[in-house]
């Protein structure tokens, strides 16, 4: 895969923009580092060192050394190359001060990550910090902060989840996604999604990933035939298509996503997902691109159920959401989370119009750019996050992929208030006794 993000100054190929002198410093041994070294090794450039700084962020490192590179404290780097070239790994936003600190102490030419990291071949079967889709996530963080810092006036998303299908092969109690409440599913009107997806991509200048997604995308049959027309689109750095691995597509549609920009995210269900092996083989055979999600559990945010919490409470709910900024396009509306999608396309909960923008014909509703910003910022919690249990980043105490026998019931919104459960736990153990 090709790792292209567009930074000024940057070259699209091998980072060739950016000079570096005979001796290269790696600053900082966090994950932005290792993957750092890897764009490197692309342009036959070995460093000298690594330098450590004690940040929390830094891993162990065994025996003084990561690979074959020493790592060697920041006093004893400077004193033994004072002329390197110096590559900070740190936050952007932490990249100013600690260029004027080492500047000061007599190194000179020093420089940040982005135009190295833009413009890399990246093997998402080749781990560098451990799970493929967390290196992914440290890239795109990286550069959506970067983008904050320097560039604020571009309009960056980290991804943009395109539901092609509210079908799925199986049905899990706990899907975060709710495909688990709907009892006639329907896949996407594909001109009224590219319709969308046209006006959206012209006002946002880059999409860090495009996901294609369900319910399972392979119950769309044409699923391939999205990848091929978002390949039109030249403002996003990947596609990422996503599979419970239930379903092995015919090779002549798998064929479709062997390209250098895309790959198939594949969750392992384990005995639930029957087809990886035949699906990983087939993209074998193919050149396709693929990678493995395992979890430890799943998040507790399923069921829908209006809660009586304080704006100080909403707002703590909201801006601990691991899902708060992963906008879904669905049915013509962005969302700025999959639960205010779904929730809302369910009728499970009222429609709030501040909540999504309506993208339709030639026209993005209300002030799109204010839109964003405030979600951006999480300046005012969403009104679905009155429904939602929340998704607080590694609290995960459910089972993974649970299954239950038929769709989940809910109360549709315009009769919620009457009848709505007293607690929480009653609707809970509704919801787990529908089940059984």
């Amino acid at each position: 895969m090709k790792q292209h993000v567009p930074i000024p100054g940057a070259k699209k190929r091998s980072g060739a923009a950016l000079p570096l002198g005979d001796e290269v410093v790696i600053y900082g041994a966090g994950p932005l580092a290792l993957l750092v070294l890897q764009a490197l090794s692309q342009r036959a450039t070995k460093p000298v060192c690594v330098c450590v700084t004690g940040a929390a962020d830094e891993p162990v490192v065994a025996k003084g050394r990561i690979g074959d590179i020493p790592v060697k404290p920041q006093s004893e780097a400077r004193t033994a190359y004072p002329r390197a070239t110096v590559i900070i790994t740190t936050a952007p936003a932490r990249v100013a001060s600690i260029k004027s600190d080492l500047q000061r102490e007599g190194w000179q030419d020093v420089v940040d990550s982005s135009k190295i990291l833009s413009c890399f071949d990246y093997d998402v079967r080749a781990p560098v910090t451990g799970a493929c889709w967390r290196d992914l996530e440290v890239l795109d963080d990286y550069f959506f902060e970067y983008f904050k810092v320097y560039h604020p006036s571009r309009v960056v998303l980290l991804s943009l989840d395109i539901v092609i299908t509210e079908r799925c092969s199986l049905r899990c109690r706990d899907c975060s996604n709710l495909m688990q409440y709907y009892a006639t599913p329907q896949d996407a009107d594909w001109d009224e999604l590219f319709a969308a997806l046209d006006i959206l991509m012209s006002r946002v200048d880059h999409v860090m990933e495009l996901r294609v997604l369900g319910g399972e995308s392979f119950m769309n049959p044409i699923a391939c035939e999205y990848v091929r027309r978002l390949r039109q689109y030249s403002n996003y750095t990947r596609i990422a298509v996503y599979s419970n691995g239930t379903i092995c597509p015919p090779h002549a549609h798998l064929g479709h996503l062997a390209h250098d920009d895309t790959y198939l995210r594949i969750a392992d269900y384990g005995q639930l997902s029957r087809k990886t092996r035949e699906i990983t083989a087939a993209c074998d055979d193919l050149g396709v691109s693929y990678t493995f999600d395992v979890m430890p559990g799943w998040h507790d945010c399923a069921l829908i159920q209006e809660r009586a919490r304080k704006n100080e409470e909403l707002k703590t709910v909201y801006e601990s959401c691991c899902a708060n900024r992963l906008f879904t396009l669905l049915h013509g509306r962005l969302y700025p989370c999959p639960f205010s999608a779904h929730a809302t396309n369910l009728g499970a909960i009222p429609f709030f119009p501040e909540d999504s923008v309506g993208v339709k014909g030639n026209i993005i509703e209300y002030d799109f750019s204010a839109w964003l910003k405030r979600c951006f910022q999480l300046s005012q919690p969403l009104h679905a996050c009155r429904y939602c249990a929340g998704r607080p980043v590694n609290v995960l105490p459910l089972p993974v992929a649970a299954q239950c026998s038929s769709p989940l019931h809910f109360t549709r919104a315009g009769a919620y208030r009457e009848n709505a459960p007293t607690s929480k736990s009653t609707a809970k153990d509704e919801a787990r006794r529908i089940t059984q």
